[in-house]
């Protein structure tokens, strides 16, 4: 089996994808978010008091994000940056915001049909998973 030729300089056996993420040293879309926590679904209760009983719940880049299904799609309800946790998924998480608390436990069941189900807010961007 013969290699493909070199097209436009790039060197045999080698992908334009591969050779961006080696000139660029990132990953190939360029950007990196960086997800310590992802819970779906999720009942919530925000700072305000006000309860949502379904919900999905990041902690990324240092921030709090809390999303809700909206009319055409979904809803940022939430984005504060995060100043302490306590807690886990099993018996219900704290989050510290700057102004309160963010209680987050997982619902029952798996959310399917829900539109938060498969939602991504960051299409396009390399996902990497941190602890908290």
């Amino acid at each position: 089996m013969s290699q493909r030729p070199a097209v436009l300089g790039m060197p045999r056996g080698r992908s334009l994808p591969l050779l961006l993420t080696q000139m660029l040293g990132v990953g190939y879309h360029g950007t990196m978010v960086q997800i310590a926590l992802d819970v779906f679904p999720a009942k919530v209760t925000l700072p305000s008091g006000a309860m949502l009983d379904t919900a999905r719940v990041y902690v990324a880049d240092g921030d709090v994000l809390v999303y809700t299904a909206g009319l055409d799609e979904p809803a940022l309800m939430l984005r504060r940056p995060l100043v302490g946790h306590e807690g886990n998924l099993k018996s219900g998480m704290s989050l510290q915001v700057e102004d309160g608390v963010v209680s987050v436990t997982r619902s029952k069941g798996c959310g399917c049909g829900h539109p938060l189900r498969w939602f991504n807010p960051w299409r396009g961007e390399q996902r990497q998973v941190v602890a908290m």
